[in-house]
Order: structure tokens, then C-alpha cells, then sequence
């Protein structure tokens, strides 16, 4: 399999995808995808066409690491994507507190019109998720 990671900001309507480098050094956005009855066959047909080795799929919690019910959400849907994709490609979850936060400044900091930006936010939420993931795994990343 491939060294690209994908990320995925998982949503009630709509699902954030980003996407690294061939390095798996950056992320970036790439899709933002509506959560419906497809959502699983549309996301096994992405991971086939890029070649994917890791899936991460944001984990959400309260700031005090609380669970909630998108938590068991977010849970539920990585154990349907790790069984539909098979042992091929590693779906892990990764804490994503603050993601959207992040992604709501940056873009205003960035000038991006937040009225019509509603979902692109969900990319850009799923880019500094995988981020922080490509950090942390990076050797440099590792000891911090």
C-alpha cells in the first residue's frame, strides 16, 4: 500500500477529508463528502484510487476527555470503515479537541468567506487533524 494518510472529520451531514503528502509530512484538505447511505462505498473507492496506508478518523471528546454520543459516533463509524476496508489499511482514531476551532480561525485569519465556507471548514478541520497525527508520528514529532 501507499504512504498517504487520510483524515476524516466525521459529521452527522457531512464528512472533512484531507489527505498528506506521498512524505506523510503535509496535510492538506481535500473533499468535504455528504454522510449518507454511500458514504462507506464512496470512501472505499477513495482509499483504492490514493492508495492509502492509514485512515485516522477524528475521535471527539469534551475538553475534560468526556465521551458523548459523537464519540460512540465517531467510534462506530471507524469500526464500520476498518471492517469494510479490511486489514489493508489501518484506521486508528486520534484526538481531534479544538480541530474546528482551529480550522474557523484560520480561515477567517485567512480572509475565506464564512458564510459560504460552512463545509469547507470540515476539510480544513480534517487537514489540521491529520497534521497533528503527521507530527506526532514524525521522528522530529515523536519525543514532543
Amino acid at each position: 500500500m501507499g504512504r498517504r494518510t487520510l483524515a476524516i472529520d466525521y459529521g452527522e451531514k457531512r464528512i472533512g477529508l484531507a489527505i498528506s503528502d506521498e512524505t506523510a509530512t503535509l496535510a492538506r484538505p481535500l473533499a468535504v463528502i455528504p454522510n449518507d447511505a454511500g458514504v462507506l462505498d464512496a470512501l472505499t473507492r477513495i482509499c483504492l484510487e490514493r492508495d492509502l496506508s492509514t485512515v485516522v478518523v477524528g475521535h471527539p471528546r469534551t475538553l475534560k476527555s468526556a465521551r458523548s454520543q459523537a464519540t460512540e459516533a465517531a467510534e462506530h463509524f471507524a469500526a464500520q470503515l476498518a471492517e469494510r476496508l479490511g486489514q489493508g489499511v489501518n484506521v486508528i482514531l486520534w484526538d481531534e479537541r479544538l480541530t474546528t476551532a482551529q480550522a474557523i480561525a484560520a480561515m477567517r485569519d485567512s480572509g475565506a468567506d464564512q458564510r459560504r465556507g460552512r463545509s469547507r471548514v470540515d476539510a480544513v478541520s480534517a487537514a489540521l487533524l491529520l497534521q497533528s497525527y503527521l507530527d506526532r508520528r514524525s521522528p522530529k514529532g515523536a519525543g514532543q
